[in-house]
């Protein structure tokens, strides 16, 4: 039984290098790659990552420094309001929804307004 199990997984490892674009990683990564010093969206997607491995205190780190690279970055003030949201902090919360939707992006402030959470 093991010969076939050799077998198997030697033939699965074959087609994968026979497809076209599959590469495979010499070591894995222990940290993700540290965003440009002037790169907005690298930080509010790294912030975003942290928030949905619910860590929310890096999450709303890395907001704040993309928020400082470019204020005007509605997404940025919505991902760091739900973060505040789920730590609990309503009034953080709400004033990041009031200024993302602003700026044009809605979706925290009617959610938190639709629970009674915010005015």
């Amino acid at each position: 039984m093991k010969g076939k199990s050799t077998y198997l997984i030697i033939s699965v490892l074959i087609c994968l290098l026979l497809i076209p674009g599959v590469t495979f990683a010499k070591s894995p990564l222990k940290d993700p790659p540290s965003p440009g010093e002037r790169d907005a969206g690298a930080y509010y997607n790294r912030g975003l990552a942290y928030y949905h491995k619910g860590d929310y205190d890096r999450a709303i780190s890395d907001c704040n420094k993309a928020l400082e690279i470019n204020p005007r970055y509605a997404e940025a003030y919505m991902n760091r309001g739900a973060a505040y949201y789920l730590k609990g902090n309503i009034e953080k919360a709400c004033g990041d929804a009031r200024q993302a939707c602003r700026l044009g992006t809605c979706k925290l402030l009617n959610f938190l307004q639709s629970r009674g959470i915010c005015k």
